[in-house]
């Protein structure tokens, strides 16, 4: 398992790769769902590298978040999969 800084250090690693993707693909909808979820992860991560108690509810902001951003390029992919045939 990773410790906090490490887990900073990659979580923002990917998000700036995540918001890098989505203005090369001029995704509107995808960067402003990118930089809100990774707003919130990255204050979750920086809260527990700096020992301070994590919102529950914030936390959960972010999962649900993450979640609705998965399924929203799962369902990107399975278009861009569907073409291909």
């Amino acid at each position: 398992m990773q410790n906090p800084e490490q887990r900073l250090y990659y979580t923002f690693s990917e998000a700036v790769n995540a918001v890098d993707m989505a203005k090369l693909m001029r995704d509107d909808e995808a960067l402003k769902m990118n930089c809100q979820v990774y707003l919130l992860i990255l204050d979750i991560c920086i809260d527990e590298v700096l020992g301070n108690d994590i919102d529950e509810d914030e936390k959960q902001k972010a999962i649900d978040s993450y979640k609705e951003l998965e399924k929203q390029q799962s369902n990107e992919n399975k278009k861009y999969h569907m073409y291909q045939y």
